[in-house]
């Protein structure tokens, strides 16, 4: 196939005004990073408009007042990403430029620039609510319907259609912008994609921070690669049993946990070590350990040598004022060096629980050790469920050992109480059940 000057110059033409149309879509990359919303919308509508009249500007003159040029591609991949108000700002911007330069070609190419705009809304409607799912066969569409209906409007103009036009600068214009459309239009669905993709991983972030900022549970995100990397050079140097050869090498069991460096803590885990964020990523873990932790530790190191998903387990920890602290640790144990540098670690705070249970149970020794001094028989009778609970100086007191009264209940106090006493005890029973009396207290005669 042979093309002859005219025809080289339609496609030269045709090729530098589709460059200037990426200048268009750069810069349109580059503004809605910046922007969102309807300032957005109408951000775009601007530079659309103003994109459609710079390739008008660098139009090929095909007769005095006809211009072929790549306002289509512009208007119609505007219509179709920006949606309605970019599309009649950008067209109303365009067609006020195509109407001020005039010629006999004016009122044509107006109505290239509404079919060009209209078939772009028409192809987001179809794909909506998503138009990122357009893809190059739709571009292809496109580009065919919008070229070829414009080069049917020329068909308006006072000239030989079929000699000026469809002989002339139609195959090209047609070809060459149809080609346009669909590489504009691939380049700015691949920079929304990726621009979708960037706003669903900023929410993601900022709900994970959220959550991390906002949970009660003291969460720290540390860096283990450096004891990742330490382990695996161990075990390429022969080692196979880690727990031996730190017992042999105590020292190597500091040196690993200097090689933890913690990256951030949230508000809960400040609140817990009572150290800022920064003197927390300058601390050594070690002024961290509690009674038992270095024990602990290595069980960590042991169950990230041996490949396990992860540890948790309850241990003593240190605050940085010096406070004791019990708390239950998880930690996800990463099998990968990648995956170490970023680590985790959630701590639940028990201190206050087991300082609860511990004044518990010296309260229920003191208890005890008066009950014994004073020599007092008691029992405790669940009300919801029956269940019943005596001491051993009750059964004696009654004369028999517990394990004669077995199985205990409260049937045992009704079968050793004396019938005349039981009705009494029930009636105090009701009073205090209907909250008459305070308290019941009752003397009773006992079975012996």
């Amino acid at each position: 196939m042979h093309l002859d000057s005219t025809e080289v110059s339609y496609v030269t033409e045709f090729a530098h005004n589709a460059a200037l149309v990426a200048v268009v879509v750069v810069a349109h990359r580059a503004m809605v990073d910046r922007l969102s919303g309807l300032t957005e919308s109408i951000a775009s509508g601007l530079l659309f408009g103003a994109g459609a009249v710079l390739t008008m500007m660098a139009a090929f003159v095909a007769w005095d007042g006809v211009i072929f040029d790549g306002r289509t591609v512009v208007l119609s991949i505007g219509a179709l990403f920006g949606g309605p108000i970019v599309a009649v700002i950008s067209a109303t911007i365009a067609i006020a430029y195509r109407i001020y330069l005039g010629g006999q070609g004016a009122m044509v190419g107006a109505l290239v620039i509404a079919t060009a705009t209209a078939v772009g809304l028409a192809l987001r409607q179809l794909h909506a609510p998503d138009p990122l799912t357009v893809r190059a066969r739709h571009f292809w569409t496109l580009g065919l319907v919008v070229h070829v209906a414009a080069v049917l409007w020329f068909a308006l103009l006072p000239l030989d259609y079929v000699e000026d036009v469809l002989k002339g600068p139609a195959a090209a214009y047609i070809g060459i912008l149809t080609l346009s459309t669909v590489a504009v239009g691939l380049l700015i669905g691949g920079m929304e994609r990726v621009r979708h993709f960037d706003s669903i991983l900023r929410d993601s972030h900022e709900r994970l921070q959220n959550l991390f900022d906002s949970t009660g549970i003291a969460l720290v995100e540390e860096d283990m690669s450096g004891v990742f990397r330490a382990l695996r050079q161990l075990r390429d140097s022969g080692v196979t049993d880690l727990r031996e050869h730190l017992e042999r090498n105590p020292a190597l069991v500091e040196e690993l946990a200097g090689k933890v460096r913690i990256l951030q803590g949230n508000p809960a885990a400040v609140r817990l070590f009572r150290v800022t964020v920064e003197e927390g990523r300058k601390a050594h873990i070690g002024s961290f350990f509690g009674p038992g932790a270095h024990d602990s530790y290595i069980d960590e190191l042991c169950a990230l040598w041996n490949g396990a998903p992860r540890i948790e387990r309850e241990v003593a920890l240190r605050a940085g004022d010096g406070t004791e602290l019990t708390a239950f640790v998880t930690i996800p144990l990463p099998d990968t060096e990648q995956r170490a540098r970023h680590v985790a670690i959630s701590i639940l705070d028990l201190t206050a629980l087991r300082n609860t249970e511990r004044q518990a149970m010296q309260e229920r020794e003191h208890l005890r050790e008066v009950l014994w001094g004073t020599d007092v028989g008691t029992w405790e009778w669940n009300v919801q469920t029956g269940q019943t609970v005596f001491n051993d100086r009750w059964a004696e007191i009654v004369g028999y050992t517990l394990a004669e009264l077995e199985p205990i209940s409260i049937d045992t106090w009704e079968r050793l109480t004396h019938p005349d006493d039981l009705r009494r005890s029930g009636a105090i029973l009701d009073d205090v059940f209907s909250r008459k009396l305070d308290a019941y207290e009752c003397e009773a005669r006992m079975l012996h």
